[in-house]
C-alpha cells in the first residue's frame, strides 16, 4: 500500500513538471550582434567598385607611372571618366615627380572638377605656376583664372610669369589670366599701366570689345595710344578707343 502511494505521488510530480514546461515561454537562440564582424549579415552588399574598361580607379592610377607615354595618357583620361572615383588619383598625379604625369593629370581634370574642389586643387595649381616645365606652367596659368576672386593670391605669380617667363607662350597665357580675372571696365583700365606689355595689350583689346560700356576708360586708352612704349599696345589702345567712340556715336 505504501509503495502504491509513493508511486502515485511520483507520477503526480512528473505530470506537474511536464505541464509547467509546456507553459514556459520559448526563448529564441542568441544571435550575433550585427556589425560585430563574427558572421556576414544575410544579403549584405559588397563595396561598390566602379570600373572603366575593366579596371578600377586604383588600377588605372598605377598606369600613370609606367614608361609608356600613351599608356599614361590613357590612364589620365580613364581616371577623368571615373569622375569622383578617379578625382583623388588625378589630384595626386598633379604632384608627381614626372612632369608628363603632372601635365596629363592637370589637363584631364575638367573645370567643374577643379573649381568645385578648390580647397584641394587651387593650392596645387598655384605651386605649378612655378613648375620647371613651361608646358605645366602654361596649363596651370590657363586654369588659375577659372577660380576668379578665389585665386587673387596667385596674381603676383601670374604677373611675374607675364613679365619674366622665358617662354612666350607662358607669358601670353599668364597675361590673359591676369586680364580674365578682372571683371569691370575700371579694373581693365588700371591694367593699361601694368608692367607687362602683353597684359596692357590684352586689357586694351577687352576694353574695345566692351565698346560703350567702357566709355569711362576712353581717356586712359587715348593716353596709352599716344605714349605707351610698346607699339603693339599703342595700336591696340588706338583701335579700342576708336571702337568706343563709334559705339557712343561721337
Amino acid at each position: 500500500m505504501r509503495s502504491t502511494s509513493i508511486l502515485l505521488l511520483t507520477l503526480a510530480f512528473l505530470a506537474g513538471c511536464k505541464k509547467q514546461s509546456a507553459n514556459a515561454p520559448i526563448v529564441p537562440p542568441v544571435q550575433p550582434l550585427a556589425g560585430a564582424g563574427l558572421y556576414p549579415l544575410a544579403g549584405a552588399a559588397e563595396p561598390r567598385v566602379v570600373m572603366h574598361d575593366g579596371l578600377s580607379a586604383a588600377q588605372w592610377s598605377e598606369k600613370l607611372n609606367v614608361r609608356d607615354l600613351v599608356a599614361r595618357e590613357q590612364a589620365s583620361v580613364a581616371l577623368a571618366a571615373l569622375k569622383e572615383d578617379g578625382f583623388p588619383h588625378l589630384v595626386e598625379g598633379m604632384r608627381s615627380q614626372l612632369w608628363e604625369v603632372r601635365l596629363s593629370c592637370l589637363q584631364a581634370l575638367s573645370k567643374p572638377a577643379l573649381v568645385q574642389q578648390a580647397d584641394q586643387t587651387l593650392p596645387i595649381l598655384s605651386q605649378l605656376l612655378c613648375d620647371p616645365n613651361p608646358l605645366v606652367r602654361q596649363q596651370a596659368a590657363a586654369r588659375v583664372c577659372w577660380f576668379g576672386a578665389q585665386a587673387k593670391s596667385a596674381l603676383p605669380a601670374l604677373e611675374r610669369l607675364a613679365i619674366q617667363d622665358e617662354s612666350l607662350e607662358v607669358r601670353q597665357t599668364a597675361a590673359d589670366a591676369v586680364v580674365d580675372m578682372r571683371t569691370t571696365a575700371a579694373e581693365l583700365a588700371q591694367l593699361l599701366r601694368d608692367r607687362s606689355p602683353l597684359v596692357r595689350q590684352r586689357a586694351a583689346q577687352d576694353l574695345g570689345a566692351l565698346q560703350n560700356y567702357a566709355r569711362n576708360s576712353l581717356s586712359a586708352l587715348e593716353a596709352a595710344a599716344g605714349s605707351d612704349p610698346d607699339e603693339a599696345v599703342r595700336q591696340a589702345a588706338a583701335a579700342a578707343a576708336q571702337s568706343i567712340i563709334q559705339a557712343s556715336g561721337r
